[in-house]
């Protein structure tokens, strides 16, 4: 049975739907919980922007081009802690973009109503819609991609040169907007590949006389955008072996013979499959195939060698897994029984809306707590400053570490393939605040922190500072501390005025509280107490007392 062309309910539910899940999807963009990724991108971009050269000033595992693109809009934004708000805003109408592809290649493959439901139950499956609203190169990665898949499946029997060489540009800024295109690029060619050796009317669309041309100007296209970008930041001093660190080295996988062999077990299961959906002897059964090997040899590979799976790699991936399994399921309904192609249409919603509600967790403020760490670092530090954090949090400040602290780069520290940042580049930058949630920090770092800086203000930031215990010497209350980072300090004690105590030389100091000096004191960096940030509650409680003293 054809679908129908009239507008009823089978048109209008799926828009009404579409339209409820995009006011959602912007509700989400405020509310949904920060993710530290964001933050690693817009401080690479802020960098960028005060006058760092990605990969050679500033470590990071991704490939630049969203980095680039946002220059202007990080110029605009200026300091601020909503920043990560305004970034997911304005990466909206990317997202927006890779809605409309995956319109109008659902559309290309099975008839509107199809594309409708494709839509509507790829905005509601929580792991790619919230995914989709953070601040992340692999949205416009994404973009890129289905782009490319929407110009592969139009007409395919209509691909010139020029085509073939929009693809590839599309691919190459893909690879430019992620590293995962590595997996990505080659599971599209093969899919295209094997549908061609399987389907006789792919190959009348691709005569075998043209290929040879379209593949080099794919190439060609797809060199493009990389050679630019990669050889500008080359020109600026980044070496290939600080591009090959970076992108490929620090995210190394370990070799698992078990995922790998798992994927060779799947890999003649995927093509069995894509044979068994290119078998019907038309043009439409050969792209899906095409699409099916395509996606499934990109999750085959990840599966077997990539160092890390998490939700955003699959952002490409699970729109056209519901794509083909709504074509699948509609046209069993619509043979045996098409009345309930609506009702199940509709119950499927309400269960993944359902897993949407619960995952987005909307009537949280996601965002609160990082904004709040952003105002306390503007207010507390300026630029140029250091603050150490995990992977660029604080954003707008230096790191006094060149690596960030993530999975991939613990990993390597476990394995003795990456050299652990030493705690004396703190001393060496003057860092003056660290984050006061030290997880995700190597052991040796976390103790450094914990001896030498202290929690101040709303317990988000740790300043330098210390606990220092007192002891009669010549009828005096002498404090002894050994301080590695000169500066201007405050002695805090309970009920007495701050008073000033300068660090001239680091190393240890002699601290004279007079003879009715009191048994411990702290010791705090100054500008931290000038710009309004005390201690926090739990440094006053190393003290044994439950108040602060009057500033």
């Amino acid at each position: 049975m054809a679908p129908s062309s009239r507008r009823g309910l089978g048109f209008w539910i799926p828009i009404g739907l579409i339209a409820l899940l995009l006011v959602l999807k912007l509700l989400a963009t405020f509310r949904h919980e920060f993710d530290s990724d964001e933050a690693q991108h817009l401080h690479m971009i802020y960098g960028w922007l005060g006058g760092d050269i990605p990969y050679r000033d500033r470590f990071d595992n991704h490939t630049p081009l969203l980095y680039l693109l946002f220059l202007p809009f990080a110029a605009l934004a200026g300091e601020t802690p909503q920043i990560v708000l305004l970034a997911r805003l304005a990466e909206i109408p990317v997202s927006l973009g890779m809605l409309g592809f995956i319109f109008l290649i659902a559309r290309r493959l099975a008839d509107r109503d199809v594309a409708l439901w494709t839509v509507v139950f790829t905005l509601t499956f929580a792991d790619w819609s919230l995914k989709s609203v953070e601040f992340r190169p692999d949205v416009l990665w994404a973009c890129l991609w289905f782009a490319a898949v929407w110009l592969l499946v139009r007409t395919p029997d209509r691909i010139g040169l020029g085509r073939a060489f929009a693809i590839g540009l599309l691919l190459g800024a893909a690879f430019c907007s992620s590293i995962k295109t590595t997996f990505l690029a080659p599971a599209l060619a093969i899919g295209w590949g094997g549908a061609w050796v399987f389907s006789a009317r792919m190959r009348e669309a691709w005569p075998l006389r043209r290929l040879p041309a379209q593949i080099v100007a794919a190439a060609a296209g797809f060199a493009l955008v990389p050679g630019a970008l990669f050889g500008w930041l080359i020109s600026k001093g980044t070496t290939l072996a600080t591009l090959k660190f970076c992108l490929l080295g620090a995210n190394q996988a370990p070799f698992e013979p078990p995922r790998v062999i798992a994927a060779l077990i799947l890999a003649p299961l995927a093509l069995a499959a894509a044979w068994w959906i290119a078998r019907p002897p038309t043009l439409l059964a050969a792209l899906r195939a095409a699409v099916f090997l395509s996606i499934t040899t990109y999750v085959i590979a990840l599966a077997g060698f990539s160092p890390e799976l998490r939700k955003q790699t699959f952002l490409v991936v699970w729109p056209l897994v519901i794509l083909l399994l709504v074509i699948g399921g509609t046209a069993l309904l619509r043979k045996h029984r098409p009345d309930l192609i609506l009702p199940i249409s509709i119950a499927v919603f309400v269960a993944l809306f359902a897993h949407f509600i619960a995952e987005s967790t909307l009537w949280n403020d996601g965002l609160r707590r990082h904004r709040e760490l952003l105002a306390a670092a503007i207010k507390l530090t300026r630029p140029g400053d250091y603050l150490l954090d995990r992977k660029g949090e604080t954003i707008f400040r230096e790191r006094p570490v060149y690596i960030v602290y993530q999975h991939a780069t613990l990993r390597g520290f476990n394995e003795g393939r990456l050299a652990e940042p030493p705690t004396s580049r703190l001393t060496e930058t003057h860092t003056a605040a660290a984050l006061v949630d030290a997880g995700g920090l190597p052991d040796r770092m976390r103790k450094y922190l914990k001896q030498n800086f202290l929690p101040v203000g709303a317990d988000l930031l740790r300043v330098p500072g210390f606990l220092v215990k007192t002891f009669p010497e010549n009828g005096r209350f002498v404090g002894r501390i050994s301080v590695p980072q000169v500066g201007n300090y405050v002695v805090l004690t309970e009920g007495s005025a701050p008073q000033p105590f300068e660090v001239k030389i680091a190393g240890p100091q002699k601290i004279d509280l007079g003879p009715n000096g009191p048994r411990k004191f702290l010791l705090l960096w100054k500008p931290a107490w000038d710009a309004g940030f005390p201690p926090s509650p739990k440094a006053w409680a190393l003290l044994g007392k439950s108040k602060p003293a009057a500033k």
